[in-house]
């Protein structure tokens, strides 16, 4: 069970694994709307890789109340707690019920997750780890009474690691200690590990909220680590070091350096971040010459800045798609 590109990385190791199956089934979200006015159509990775490897896929309900009603899947439904039958999610997103879980045998029910639990439970754990600057994190096969079945504590993180690089990451490791654990599962060898509660972090959802910038409260630094956790590399900014002396000392206030064909903008403690790229909600992805052009069209620069301010939330409650 699984949909995203992390679900596929592991998925690609235990299909190569043939050891240790017979035979495969994939349960996964079915195509959603997405963008504004639903004009968009999220395909699930998932499903496409499945399909592509010839392994039948069944599509779950899309609502989360029919998920809880749903049936699964022949031959795990008719037969439950039949022995080799094994149950493995990867970043699903969706809770099972207690009679989904209760179809496979004890120590059967295994989860996938990109961290060294119990830090950072819950859906986002990768953008966690980066936005709180993690030295090192990891990936845990974890059954569904959480008692860790297998940790792997992956390398030193470099500073700049991003969102996409981690994920990469996370997911081949996790596909290989998914195959290395089946494998001492079968020898009766797997050594299980109760948590440690009193270390257990949460990692919650990405919302809209973490998304807001406030120039007067962040330094440079924090900006791009921000964008190198959550903003699925769109805009890349950099810190800037040698600053140009035509820029205003004014949190928030940004100018266009065309030397380097970068939006420059004014943070706390006097750091100035640089955007090469600038998309508005709605807009296109614009360079950032290309994005002044058209706001000096609209004569909002004045004395060659223009001033950005951190939306109230009441402005960002209705958009769709962020």
């Amino acid at each position: 069970m699984g949909r995203d590109e992390f679900s596929c990385l592991v998925f690609n190791h235990l299909f190569k694994a043939c050891d240790v199956w017979e035979e495969l089934h994939i349960a996964t979200q079915p195509d959603q709307k997405t963008g504004r006015r639903g004009t968009l159509l999220s395909v699930s990775p998932l499903r496409q890789l499945g399909l592509s490897s010839g392994v039948p896929v069944h599509l779950i309900p899309n609502l989360k109340p029919d998920f809880k009603k749903w049936r699964l899947p022949e031959p795990f439904s008719s037969h439950p707690g039949t022995p080799q039958h094994l149950l493995i999610t990867a970043s699903f997103g969706r809770i099972l019920t207690d009679e989904m879980l209760n179809m496979f045998p004890e120590g059967h029910r295994l989860n996938v997750h990109p961290s060294l639990l119990p830090e950072f439970r819950g859906p986002a754990p990768l953008q966690h780890a980066i936005l709180l600057e993690r030295p090192r994190t990891g990936v845990s096969i974890v059954d569904m009474t959480r008692r860790s079945e297998g940790v792997d504590s992956g390398p030193d993180l470099p500073s700049d690691m991003n969102f996409a690089g981690l994920l990469q990451l996370s997911g081949e490791k996790g596909g290989e200690l998914l195959v290395d654990t089946l494998r001492r599962m079968l020898r009766g060898t797997v050594v299980r590990t109760p948590q440690d509660e009193s270390m257990a972090k949460r990692a919650p959802s990405i919302t809209r909220v973490n998304a807001l910038v406030n120039f007067e409260n962040f330094e440079a630094e924090n900006i791009v680590r921000l964008h190198n956790a959550i903003g699925h590399q769109l805009f890349d900014p950099v810190v800037i070091t040698n600053e140009p002396e035509f820029l205003s000392p004014i949190c928030g206030d940004a100018t266009l350096q065309a030397s380097t064909d970068m939006l420059l903008v004014r943070c706390a403690l006097q750091s100035v971040v640089g955007f090469p790229r600038v998309k508005q909600w709605g807009k296109k992805l614009l360079t950032a010459s290309q994005w002044w052009t058209g706001i000096r069209g609209l004569g909002l620069p004045r004395r060659g800045h223009v001033r950005l301010t951190t939306p109230p939330l009441s402005e960002i409650e209705h958009l769709s798609d962020w």
